[in-house]
């Protein structure tokens, strides 16, 4: 295990000039040309508020999924690479309710049928609310309001005493209209994003996704190749949501491959492993890969999340969480699981408004924040400091860990 102190001073010296970020976004159909219209406004909204000059670049294809941009401050220059995997997720994205609907049906029987699911989640009280909440906000909206207005034409068919065939069409009629409304309050609760993204790790814990399989190999030796010809200070891997899942992917064909000695910091935002984990066996593809990667020596992990995200799986270890016998991680306090107190960022009635809408809350670790905060997209990117170096002296807040 590497020394806490040494490995700290060294960690502080570091002075980053040159930065490569490599992004693997979450679950999301929309693709890098969204991500870099949203991140230039982040980051400008940044450059106001510190009253510093930031140059951001126009987006470019760099290879065959890949995107590129540049962004600078004073004497720190990024290279921002977006790993696409946005049309896989529109492959996936079911758009059809019917469809949606009866995948959901059997997405919950798999995912509530697995004793390591049921068991790994039975301590993981906000990401259970997040869990159930798709089931109540749009399959119980479903058959709740179908069935109830097929009963209200039922009743009112009796009242009119109408034939067999009359009534038969007017409890057609109710049910038509019950999916019809239930069309209208659906989208409105969000669940359907949610349902998407657990059908969607349910495939990944159950014979994977195809066209990912053979992507990952040629990204990381596309990154290979970048940090041969363009060597920076800190390479930062980000992955968000269902993206930090891609991101551990990524890493493990990195490190197979051994492309690059130098350190890899890894910061995952809103992550929730534990979707495929939970569900995969301990012995499965990924959860092989994941044992793999953490005990990598230059691997340095930091996970943000925040309990009031119910679309994450708020500060826990996966692996401790996902193992009987977790391996002994190489570095002192690494992986280390952090709360990334948007509040720090916000006034509380601004804070209050900005949690109303679930699906935009959890892109909220993109955002740049109305005050200057420790944990921050645009500041991270931008610091002189390496990733880990921002955070050495927090302490772990992981629940399912102690040191």
């Amino acid at each position: 295990m590497t020394d806490p102190i040494s490995d700290a001073t060294s960690v502080e010296n570091q002075h980053v000039r040159n930065r490569t970020v490599v992004l693997l976004p979450g679950f999301d159909p929309r693709g890098a040309s969204h991500y870099h219209k949203m991140l230039s406004k982040q980051f400008s909204k940044y450059a106001e508020r510190e009253n510093v000059m930031v140059s951001f670049t126009a987006r470019k294809r760099w290879k065959q999924s890949w995107h590129r941009w540049n962004i600078s401050k004073e004497n720190c220059h990024v290279t921002f690479l977006y790993a696409e995997w946005d049309d896989v997720v529109r492959e996936y994205w079911q758009r059809g309710k019917l469809r949606l609907f009866l995948d959901s049906c059997k997405m919950y029987l798999t995912y509530l049928g697995s004793f390591r699911f049921v068991r790994g989640c039975s301590g993981l009280r906000y990401s259970q609310i997040s869990f159930y909440y798709p089931l109540v906000s749009f399959l119980l909206l479903y058959a709740a309001l179908m069935s109830g207005m097929g009963w209200i034409a039922h009743y009112v068919g009796s009242l009119f005493q109408f034939s067999s065939l009359k009534m038969s069409l007017c409890v057609a009629i109710g049910i038509i209209c019950g999916m019809i409304l239930s069309h209208k309050i659906s989208p409105r609760l969000n669940g359907g994003w949610l349902l998407r993204i657990f059908c969607f790790t349910k495939k990944l814990s159950f014979g994977g996704v195809p066209e990912l399989d053979a992507r990952f190999p040629k990204l990381a030796q596309d990154l290979a190749d970048h940090l041969r010809d363009e060597p920076p200070d800190e390479l930062l891997i980000v992955g968000h949501s269902v993206g930090a899942v891609m991101a551990i992917r990524l890493l493990h064909e990195f490190f197979e491959k051994n492309h690059y000695n130098g350190p890899v910091n890894y910061m995952s935002m809103g992550q929730c492993i534990q979707l495929v984990t939970f569900l995969e066996k301990e012995d499965g593809d990924f959860n092989r890969a994941l044992l793999k990667v953490v005990v990598n020596p230059q691997l340095n992990w930091v996970d943000f999340t925040m309990t009031s995200d119910g679309a994450c799986i708020a500060l826990q270890d996966p692996v401790h969480s996902s193992f009987k016998s977790p391996p002994d991680y190489p570095h002192y306090d690494l992986p280390k699981f952090l709360g990334a107190r948007f509040t720090e960022g916000y006034s509380s009635k601004r804070f209050k408004e900005l949690k109303r809408d679930p699906f935009e809350y959890h892109f909220q670790y993109y955002m740049t924040h109305d005050k200057k905060a420790e944990f921050e997209f645009a500041t991270i990117v931008l610091s002189d400091k390496p990733m880990p170096a921002r955070f050495a002296n927090r302490k772990n807040e992981a629940h399912n860990r102690s040191l």
